[in-house]
């Protein structure tokens, strides 16, 4: 089977390497820390007929009725895994790809130094001081998805970023992991307690989705947005070098939600 899992919200992508860099191509770890942000929420949603599940997460449903189980996230550390998992490596997708289908290069995911965010120490096992939960990802391809848009004329919106001088990009609404052909996955514990698992033929595709976003829809959803100020809570994990400054559309395109929340941050160890 293949499997796909969507990150969105306010979460960012840990990548280990020997060399530290900001956006390496083969990192030798991989996390996703959510940080325990005011007024959101860290949530794992999956099809409940397509896993075996440990726990009774809470049953959502979609607009068309169908039955999603999100599972909250708060104080979790979980690892996901695999039993066959033909790659051996992370690959991360710098420059946009077709294949498997169009994705965008991670090279529109900003990193902590461009939002103006310093380090922060990653433990071995356990979350990092700030964070609501932190999820070990095995190795597969790792890509940017969904680039922000002009809401009028569909064309990418460039943002400004102050902690910057001169740089201005697209961003990317989402980060998606996948992994192909792989066989029995088990998201388990620290300690090695199973939560969850599942397993497939040649032809299914299992997908879920990690999220930290607004626990309630605000009043404001659909309003215009103007700057990305809600990455000011990445604090809560990261230090600020100095006063936070929000990226910023760089020529006045209006934007609907959701907007791009995501960060990457490379470590050396």
């Amino acid at each position: 089977m293949d499997f796909e899992l969507t990150i969105s919200g306010l979460c960012i992508i840990a990548m280990k390497s020997s060399t530290g860099e900001d956006r390496p191509e083969h990192p030798t770890a991989v996390d996703i820390i959510c940080p325990a942000a005011p007024m959101h929420c860290a949530r794992l949603s999956y099809l409940p007929g397509q896993v075996i599940a440990q726990i009774e997460p809470e049953m959502v449903i979609d607009n068309n009725g169908q039955r999603i189980a999100s599972m909250d996230l708060m104080g979790k550390v979980l690892a996901i895994s695999f039993g066959t998992n033909p790659s051996a490596t992370f690959s991360v997708h710098l420059k946009p790809t077709n294949q498997p289908r169009q994705f965008a290069g991670m090279k529109f995911v900003p990193t902590l130094a461009e939002l103006g965010f310093k380090p922060f120490s990653i433990p071995d096992v356990s979350r990092p001081k700030g964070a609501s939960a932190r999820i070990e990802l095995p190795p597969g391809d790792i890509f940017a998805d969904d680039i922000v848009t002009d809401s009028d004329t569909g064309n990418p919106v460039p943002w400004v970023f102050p902690k910057i001088p001169d740089l201005t990009r697209a961003l990317a609404n989402r980060v998606v992991f996948r992994a192909t052909g792989v066989e029995d996955l088990n998201i388990s514990t620290t300690d090695g307690v199973t939560i969850l698992d599942a397993s497939g033929s040649a032809n299914v595709m299992l997908q879920m989705s990690v999220s930290n976003d607004d626990c309630v829809v605000p009043i404001d959803f659909n309003d215009p947005v103007d700057a990305l100020r809600d990455l000011e809570y990445l604090r809560v994990v990261a230090p600020p070098d100095g006063p936070f400054d929000p990226p910023t559309p760089s020529t006045g395109e209006h934007t609907g939600r959701p907007i791009c929340n995501q960060t990457v941050f490379g470590y050396g160890g």
